[in-house]
């Protein structure tokens, strides 16, 4: 059993906190497990006990995390969670984004260089450099990624626009339509709207003909609008999904509970003909149903408090040479 694999842990949420017990000896089976300096396991440990985070540590192998992780979870019984979870490789892999600091966008740069990848930033991204082009993986906005890939001939992958209105009823709670900005005046509002093609208005709640008009001033009135009937949402979640399966999954507004949710963006992604890899946003309704809101490109979709380790291969998979 080879291949890097994470040893992930984390605290009771009843037990985290400034006072820490029980965690001494947790911290001796890193310290001795991985060959660890002392600070640099209590500093794992603390993570988890005095953070609130999901602490996370690289092992060798399957093997050596296996058997960490099981030594931590009885090093300190009742208060730490351990698993474990391979580690997502990008080896010889180029990922280029903006020279633009954003912590999201650095937080994958860096587990892209930890998972053996290489980093490109760009300044003039409307004249990247020579690359290897069957090497390079594009990761960052619209424009960016729109011109870098027309610039270096990549192709990368993104949702049907529709998917939503083609989606299972069951999946939607609530109805949702493509229209047409000429027929505006004849909706029932309050609704929804966004358009269909990206950025040509703000999405948002419109109470009355007047107020969209104001805000589409200038398009034409063939333009495509998806409507939806106007619904409470409780919480919504995020998950990159590749081939099918949720990678990475968290809430990123409200609470609710985050498996429930990521097993609705796995149903969502059976139901739908999306890319290989694909970032699925559900919402929590007052009724406790998770339905899915929208569906967004791997290679420029925010992370939303995802684990930036486990996005890797979604946006790996989202671009290609043409």
């Amino acid at each position: 059993m080879t291949g890097h694999h994470w040893i992930r842990f984390k605290a009771q949420p009843q037990l985290c906190g400034p006072v820490s017990v029980g965690t001494v000896e947790a911290i001796r089976v890193l310290r001795d497990g991985l060959n660890l300096n002392l600070a640099e396991a209590k500093a794992a440990i603390d993570s988890a006990v005095f953070d609130g985070q999901v602490g996370r540590i690289l092992a060798n192998t399957q093997r050596q995390a296996n058997v960490i992780a099981r030594q931590l979870a009885d090093s300190a019984p009742g208060i730490l969670q351990t698993w474990t979870e391979p580690q997502q490789r990008v080896d010889d892999l180029i990922l280029v984004i903006p020279n633009k600091a954003d912590p999201e966008r650095d937080a994958v740069a860096r587990a892209w260089e930890c998972a053996g990848g290489a980093v490109e930033r760009l300044d003039r991204f409307w004249e990247p450099p020579p690359l290897p082009r069957a090497r390079v993986r594009l990761y960052g906005p619209d424009t960016f990624a729109l011109v870098v890939a027309q610039k270096l001939e990549l192709e990368i992958a993104e949702p049907d626009p529709y998917a939503v209105v083609k989606c299972p009823a069951g999946l939607l709670g609530r109805a949702v339509s493509v229209e047409r900005l000429a027929d505006a005046a004849a909706f029932s509002y309050p609704c929804f709207l966004k358009p269909v093609v990206p950025k040509q208005f703000g999405a948002r709640v419109f109470g009355s003909d007047e107020a969209l008009q104001a805000e589409t001033r200038g398009l034409d009135d063939a333009t495509e609008l998806l409507r939806s009937e106007v619904v409470s949402i409780r919480a919504e979640a995020r998950s990159f999904v590749l081939d099918g399966l949720v990678q990475t999954c968290a809430l990123y507004e409200g609470t609710g509970d985050v498996d429930v949710a990521a097993k609705t963006c796995e149903r969502v992604a059976m139901a739908l003909d999306l890319p290989r890899a694909s970032v699925l946003d559900v919402g929590l309704l007052d009724n406790g149903e998770w339905v899915f809101i929208e569906a967004n490109a791997a290679w420029g979709a925010g992370l939303n408090g995802c684990d930036a380790h486990q996005v890797l291969a979604c946006i790996a998979a989202a671009s290609r040479t043409l």
